[in-house]
């Protein structure tokens, strides 16, 4: 599970550090629980189903809309901001589409009751059968990624626009389905993309402190709340104003009773 445009979440907490916290923990949490979520649901759906949609960060302050390839378990931020932002956003968007489709928003709908009692149980049922296999086909199994690990090569991306081209290439052809020539050039342009952004896009750092505190704000929690875990009132409000460290066993606990999902080794949770 990837997510690439790792520069948008980058220029974004640059202009707007108080949202750091929030972007980063989606971002680090994401393999974890988001991404597995959507590898589940991509068992019922068709082939041929590309995902797209909104995740609410935080208290639903700040939003992400996300466009994601089952195919290529890859996916990459369409735009991320405030909820009030997301408002203005959507509407220049409904605006854009109302100028390009003239008709779409209102086109005659008419329609006849039916004067009959309706139909039996047994023609229904096959209606219904007939539905499914219309609209959603049998569901098919994960296509396995055709992503494979990354090798360095002389078509690595070097330059700032290197990337940006390859990017914006990338997502003018993201929709490609398997077994075509568009489909076979973003399987090549993804991993080259992903590395670039590793390797040249430094995100700053997130302090584990930070992502409990946040999580209990998006609780409700106060440090009481952690008493039975910690030991006493006086412990929890030290460990919290970063006086005192906890044991690993205690840490983990809390973040197991918070859901925060990111590895306690993972390093980049130390500033």
């Amino acid at each position: 599970m990837y997510f690439i445009t790792k520069n948008k979440i980058a220029d974004y907490i640059h202009q707007h550090p108080e949202a750091q916290t929030v972007f980063l923990t989606w971002l680090k949490e994401f393999p974890y629980y988001i991404g597995k979520n959507l590898l589940k649901q991509d068992k019922n759906l068709p082939m041929k189903r590309m995902l797209n949609g909104w995740f609410g960060l935080g208290r639903d302050d700040y939003s992400i809309q996300y466009k994601f390839n089952p195919w290529l378990k890859t996916g990459y931020m369409v735009w991320l901001g405030t909820q009030e932002a997301k408002i203005e956003y959507e509407r220049v968007e409904i605006e854009k589409l109302r100028i390009k489709h003239p008709n779409l928003f209102s086109i005659p709908v008419t329609f006849t009751l039916p004067t009959s009692r309706g139909s039996s149980k047994k023609e229904v049922e096959g209606k219904i059968v007939a539905l499914k296999n219309v609209r959603l086909g049998k569901a098919p199994e994960i296509f396995p990624s055709t992503i494979e690990g990354y090798v360095a090569s002389e078509l690595d991306l070097k330059t700032k626009t290197e990337h940006e081209n390859a990017l914006n290439r990338a997502i003018s052809i993201f929709d490609a389905q398997p077994d075509t020539a568009e489909f076979d050039e973003l399987a090549l342009l993804l991993p080259l993309i992903r590395h670039y952004e590793a390797t040249n896009i430094e995100l700053p750092g997130l302090a584990l402190l930070d992502v409990i505190k946040l999580k209990m704000e998006i609780l409700g929690m106060i440090p009481s709340h952690l008493t039975f875990i910690i030991g006493s009132d006086e412990e929890a409000n030290l460990f919290l104003a970063g006086k005192n460290t906890l044991p690993n066993k205690t840490l983990k606990a809390v973040c197991d009773l918070l859901c925060i999902r990111i590895p306690l080794n993972d390093q980049s949770l130390i500033k």
